[in-house]
């Protein structure tokens, strides 16, 4: 009897793991590699870090087998995590309580293609995205459907949302992934241009 149970538990648990490596993740971590820093803790004034970090970048796409590489403040199924409200430009604010949320991530030129994550419409950030140049997001699919009301990702790049006191444009439209958990639920998300932040 006890071997019939350890056996269906077995099963059960394989079944599960089966079910777990087929989640669409939103992004392609086979041959991914990463590294983490903290130039702030390290005493690099802003100008500084961004010249470390264009030539870091800069070197690691020369090396011989990188395909891709980019920077982001998040590796994806992480804990780190910030939300923030959000609300289609040109409709009255609503009340702080019902402000739609969204997460909120940091991303370099290239991110897209280095984690693999699908291009859905729009465009990657790029050398145009500098502070001087209006402010650009990338969405996700599910902050199109959620957040503006639209079910083509395409209807969405160029529409303006408010957030965090300032006007932003979307660039992009990006597949919708797994940020902190497998089993999560599709949640809205908006990438900020590292250049600009």
């Amino acid at each position: 009897t006890l071997s019939v149970l350890l056996l269906a538990a077995s099963g059960l648990m394989l079944k599960s793991l089966r079910s777990a490596m087929e989640v669409d993740l939103g992004f392609r971590p086979k041959g991914a590699v990463a590294a983490g820093f903290d130039l702030a803790l390290q005493g690099y004034s802003e100008e500084r870090g961004k010249a470390f970090q264009k030539q870091i970048l800069d070197r690691l796409r020369a090396m011989p087998g990188v395909e891709s590489a980019a920077y982001l403040d998040f590796v994806p199924l992480d804990l780190g995590m910030s939300n923030t409200g959000v609300y289609p430009d040109g409709q009255p604010e609503p009340p702080a309580s019902q402000t739609p949320l969204a997460q909120v991530f940091t991303a370099s030129s290239g991110a897209f293609r280095t984690l693999g994550t699908k291009l859905l419409a729009g465009r990657e950030f790029d050398e145009r995205d500098t502070k001087e140049a209006p402010r650009v997001l990338i969405v996700n699919q599910t902050f199109t459907t959620n957040i503006l009301q639209v079910k083509n990702p395409a209807e969405a790049v160029g529409k303006r949302v408010r957030s965090r006191s300032r006007v932003w444009e979307i660039a992009g439209v990006v597949e919708d992934g797994k940020y902190l958990a497998l089993a999560e639920a599709p949640k809205p998300v908006m990438f900020f241009a590292a250049s600009q932040d």
